[in-house]
């Protein structure tokens, strides 16, 4: 980490003024030497959140979320760096708290190396290594929640124009520094026309192995292997997509139940790509304890649990600038088995990036 203190402190430097004005779309070109290109970038989400529970304590809350990052381009070579902010120590939660509506904890309120790898691309390669952001073909985040940014090693190659291959050999994090487990992957991408439409068959294949940890504690201990599909049709604005996961190796603490399902099916409409645009989406979602590995699933909608639940999310965004959308989102859920508890989130938010 000393070699890397420099460039952190550098990056700092340059970035966090911009953190608190600002997803992650380069926009600004600082150098161009030949082949050599700067970037920065960063985005800014302003929410208010009310949670209810059944059997916890009720939570009204206004969070932020800043990001901000540089990239380093040349010949075929990317450099990426972005930092957080957040909960180091549980970095699927980027949020802080800047007021609280009622009695609650005050969560962490840290800033941290979010994203730091390199990415080598050729026209049918591309091989990236570092702390990077989940890079395979899901319809939802019922498996990997995309606020984690693993360590390890990522390759994509293309068969055909119309299909792929990716593969992975991962670190996820326990806390801000340590590592947990190791992640394997493997998918095969395909796409087909079918009349105006577009179809996408993404089969693929998890093995995990468990490991003892200090912060990412929820079910790392066990291994996972699971066969998974993700496919999708898409026609003009609408899109249909599903994931299903099959886990065979599941503990089986419940007798006769080896609680290994996973279904989420989910309708999009619209783009957000002009001022007045809208999109919205609609989610229904089945996902039992062992189908996933819950420190890594989902986290959005619920503030109790990643698994061991069913219910729908619904979310809406109207683009009011090139640089900003406004929305609201609802979730409604509960758990499957053991305690019965339940949750209603609903948010209204804004994004603003440069």
């Amino acid at each position: 980490m000393r070699v890397l203190t420099p460039f952190i402190v550098s990056t700092c430097m340059l970035i966090v003024p911009f953190a608190f004005g600002v997803e992650s779309q380069p926009t600004k070109i600082i150098e161009q030497q030949t082949q050599l290109k700067i970037q920065y970038h960063g985005n800014a989400i302003l929410r208010f959140e009310n949670e209810t529970f059944k059997q916890r304590n009720h939570r009204q809350r206004l969070r932020l979320v800043g990001r901000a990052g540089v990239n380093f381009q040349y010949g075929g070579f990317q450099f990426n760096s972005r930092l957080s902010t957040g909960n180091k120590n549980k970095q699927n939660i980027p949020a802080i708290t800047v007021a609280k509506f009622n009695e609650q904890p005050d969560p962490p309120t840290d800033i941290f190396l979010e994203r730091f790898f390199v990415t080598y691309k050729t026209t049918d390669l591309s091989v990236s290594l570092g702390k990077q952001p989940w890079m395979f073909s899901n319809q939802t985040d019922t498996f990997w929640d995309r606020q984690l940014h693993p360590q390890g090693l990522f390759v994509q190659y293309k068969l055909s124009p119309s299909s792929h291959t990716r593969m992975a050999i991962l670190k996820p994090l326990d806390g801000a520094t340590d590592t947990v487990g190791s992640l394997s992957v493997v998918q095969y991408v395909k796409q087909l026309k079918l009349g105006q439409g577009k179809f996408t068959f993404a089969p693929w294949w998890v093995s995990y192995e468990g490991d003892s940890a200090t912060f990412a504690i929820r079910d790392t201990q066990y291994a996972h292997e699971s066969l998974r599909l993700s496919s999708s049709f898409s026609d003009g604005m609408w899109k249909t997509g599903i994931d299903i996961g099959y886990a065979f190796n599941s503990p089986e603490l419940i007798v006769g139940n080896p609680e290994n399902i996973s279904l989420a099916f989910q309708v999009n409409y619209g783009k957000l790509k002009q001022i007045g645009d809208y999109q919205a989406h609609l989610r229904f979602f089945y996902t039992e304890r062992f189908s996933v590995i819950s420190e890594f699933a989902q986290n959005a909608t619920a503030g109790f649990a990643t698994s061991n639940i069913k219910g729908f999310d619904t979310r809406f965004r109207y683009k009011l600038s090139n640089a900003v959308w406004v929305g609201a989102r609802l979730s409604r859920l509960h758990t499957i088995t053991t305690d019965a508890e339940q949750s209603t989130r609903f948010r209204i938010e804004a994004m603003a990036t440069f």
